[in-house]
């Protein structure tokens, strides 16, 4: 599953005993200190992102401001990390607390579901440690591969980001899957 879809992943893999793996491609990502300052340093070398942050024009100097096309009340991050969440609407995603989204992840790979999870650069994950930072319970778990394909965007739009991304899953694949086979 990609995005939404890695969470719907999740959830239909988590009753099922019979999912003996899943591919989470940009799925449960949250901001963490350390990504926060290798995003935001990496931003102030451009000089429009550094005049804005002088100026105080920068979206965090705004958070009551929506940030996105129909955010009513601040960055969707905050209401991910704020509590108890409002009901969904249909057609809205809303992320799951980060205890949650690990509690599920921790569920299906201690009960041997093979996990290959797949990151793109977004404004909330920076580096494939990034993983082990958000979910430190799952850092270097043994059924779990965590990959960052830092030239792709979220949609895989290049033929190269696109083959990336398949070679990773077949890796994967072997990996976890193949060498049971032939042993």
């Amino acid at each position: 599953g990609t995005c939404t879809g890695a969470d719907q992943a999740v959830r239909v893999a988590l009753p099922d005993p019979r999912v003996v793996g899943a591919v989470l491609v940009d799925g449960y990502a949250y901001q963490t200190l350390p990504h926060v300052l290798r995003y935001y340093s990496a931003r102030l070398t451009r000089p429009h992102s550094l005049w804005n942050v002088i100026s105080l024009q920068h979206p965090a100097f705004h958070p009551a401001a929506p940030t996105r096309r129909g955010a009513e009340n601040g960055s969707p991050d905050d209401a991910a990390d704020a509590g108890p969440l409002p009901a969904p609407r249909p057609g809205i995603y809303v992320r799951p607390p980060r205890a949650e989204a690990e509690s599920r992840l921790r569920t299906l790979a201690d009960r041997g579901c093979r996990l290959c999870v797949v990151y793109t650069p977004t404004t909330r994950l920076s580096s494939a440690a990034q993983f082990g930072e958000m979910f430190p319970s799952l850092r270097g778990h043994p059924a779990i591969q965590v990959s960052y394909l830092r030239g792709s965007n979220h949609v895989f739009t290049l033929l190269a980001s696109q083959q990336v991304l398949m070679r990773t899953v077949e890796s994967w694949l072997a990996d976890s899957f193949l060498a049971a086979v032939h042993r």
